[in-house]
């Protein structure tokens, strides 16, 4: 006696299609998802007016935070005021004092500067470069509205290139 022997199963071809298409579109938001979040993303912090202890000077400190899981190495850190030209590079940007390579094991590193003329009204934004080149930037939300940034965008005079040359 065989119990089978009556059972008919049929695939119509439609069938395996759309299985395939569900799973091939299921598979693609996975990859998508996990390319979203394994992407380097940094976050930008800094305060003003920070002391070190024994010491009258008064520093401006800059907190760059990986917050991806991928490691980003920070090779330079820079600050942007209103009417420069240039980004000022800041002091530890120069020296390959310590690596600077964040983890999730080591997901921050600190860049504290001599403040000087650097206020909260004078800084347009703080950027900062990794590596492969690319550039992150936070705009300082006390001195820099839409309008200001425009401004200084589109409308400011450029330097001459004679003067780039030189």
């Amino acid at each position: 006696m065989n119990l089978f022997a009556d059972v008919n199963i049929s695939i119509s071809a439609s069938s395996v299609a759309w299985y395939g298409a569900i799973l091939a579109s299921l598979t693609t938001l996975k990859v998508l998802k996990d390319l979203w979040h394994d992407r380097s993303r940094v976050k930008i912090e800094w305060l003003f007016n920070m002391s070190i202890t024994g010491e009258t000077k008064k520093y401006f400190l800059v907190n760059v935070i990986n917050k991806g899981r991928r490691p980003v190495k920070i090779t330079h850190v820079a600050t942007k005021e209103y009417g420069q030209t240039r980004v000022g590079l800041l002091g530890h940007s120069l020296t390959n004092e310590k690596s600077r390579i964040l983890t999730e094991e080591n997901p921050s590193t600190n860049y504290p500067v001599v403040q000087g003329d650097i206020s909260p009204k004078s800084l347009w934004y703080v950027v900062v470069y990794d590596a492969r080149g690319k550039e992150y930037r936070k705009y300082n939300p006390e001195s820099t509205s839409l309008l200001t940034r425009i401004y200084w965008h589109m409308l400011k005079p450029k330097t001459s290139k004679k003067m780039d040359k030189k």
